[in-house]
């Protein structure tokens, strides 16, 4: 999972990285991208982020093993014209009010519990 702490007046802009992003997943003839894409899917938090940043969230599940994620390489192979890459790259980089957050998350097991909760007692039912 990658946070990305948007400028809230720069959302348009970061929305059409993530369109120029999804274009490039979708198009490339690297069977590694595609699967990438397969499993690379957008969030935009409802709730505003630290100093009212909007938060997208970059889902990546499940993973390719082994896969660079890096936005610059798959922009890279997409946009091969230096001018229109680092026009996107721009739109990219001025719109985050922060670098992202990248968060490499593991499922947590269920414990067994510490003690059975208390059961109430009805006093009018006989008890054994």
């Amino acid at each position: 999972m990658i946070l990305n702490a948007v400028r809230p007046e720069r959302v348009a802009d970061f929305e059409k990285v993530i369109g120029f992003l999804r274009s490039a997943l979708a198009a490339s003839p690297d069977p590694t991208v595609r699967a990438q894409a397969e499993g690379w899917r957008v969030f935009k938090a409802s709730e505003p982020g630290p100093n009212g940043a909007v938060v997208y969230v970059f889902l990546l599940d499940p993973t390719v093993p082994g896969a660079d994620y890096g936005l610059g390489r798959i922009l890279a192979e997409a946009y091969p014209d230096q001018a229109k890459l680092q026009e996107i790259w721009k739109l990219y980089t001025d719109s985050l009010a922060s670098g992202g957050s990248l968060l490499s998350l593991t499922p947590v097991k269920a414990g067994a519990a510490a003690e059975s909760p208390a059961k109430e007692v009805d006093p009018k039912t006989p008890q054994p």
